[in-house]
């Protein structure tokens, strides 16, 4: 294991230890990092032709016994930031829970992120693969993203750049997301209705966080080895 400032790079690490599956082999690098600056750094001192592997919390992520010959860039633990910008809008960075971003919008009255407290990963991989939960998916709330680039450059960009569909993101150039902006609705009464909208007194249609979250238990518990969820709705 090697430390180099706020940089800890660990050889020939088991992926086996990082992901839900509790399978695979080992990789050439694991790489952890104390802050986005240092992270930014450090890609930009690989090789261009260097492959790079971002890894949330391991969920729905299959690594071959063989390996991974490259370098595993672990987002759990940075870019955390969450905070509200205006009554209706968010900042999150790409290291944020995706359950705690639906607890973060209910503790301010927002509707629209219910869903995110059934997506066992963080924000990061929601980003790159429009992750969704119960009828809700990512990308219809974002309305800008940060990205790094292999120069170590943070861009800000529109959500219109970028094309998303079922579980699809296209529009990234050798980039990563580390960070999204969401704009929500707020809530006319106590809850949301099951689209996200605020809900009327006279709508049954309700989503509870807690209910969403037992449902989702049901279904994969969490805690044991699991593949989550890997296929496609019909």
């Amino acid at each position: 294991m090697t430390k180099l400032s706020d940089i800890k790079i660990i050889e020939n690490e088991p992926m086996s230890k990082h992901t839900s599956w509790r399978a695979g082999g080992l990789v050439k690098r694991y790489v952890q990092s104390a802050s986005l600056t240092a992270l930014a750094s450090f890609i930009a001192s690989l090789p261009d032709n260097e492959e790079l592997l971002w890894l949330g919390l391991g969920s729905n992520t299959l690594v071959r016994d063989g390996g991974f010959n490259g370098t595993v860039i672990a987002t759990q633990g940075v870019m955390t930031q969450l905070e509200l910008i205006d009554e209706t809008t968010i900042y999150a960075g790409a290291g944020v829970a995706s359950a705690k971003l639906a607890r973060f919008c209910a503790k301010h009255d927002l509707c629209g992120a219910d869903f995110f407290a059934g997506i066992p990963g963080l924000l990061g991989g929601a980003l790159a693969m429009n992750a969704g939960a119960f009828g809700g998916e990512t990308w219809p709330l974002v309305t800008e993203v940060e990205t790094l680039n292999r120069r170590g450059e943070i861009n800000t960009r529109q959500a219109a750049e970028f094309e998303y569909a079922y579980r699809s993101v296209k529009g990234l150039n050798d980039e990563w997301f580390v960070s999204a902006t969401f704009k929500l609705t707020k809530k006319l009464k106590a809850r949301c209705s099951g689209d996200g909208q605020a809900a009327t007194g006279s709508e049954n249609n309700t989503v509870d966080i807690k209910q969403l979250l037992a449902k989702r238990a049901v279904s994969q518990p969490t805690g044991v080895a699991s593949c989550g969820s890997v296929f496609r709705n019909p």
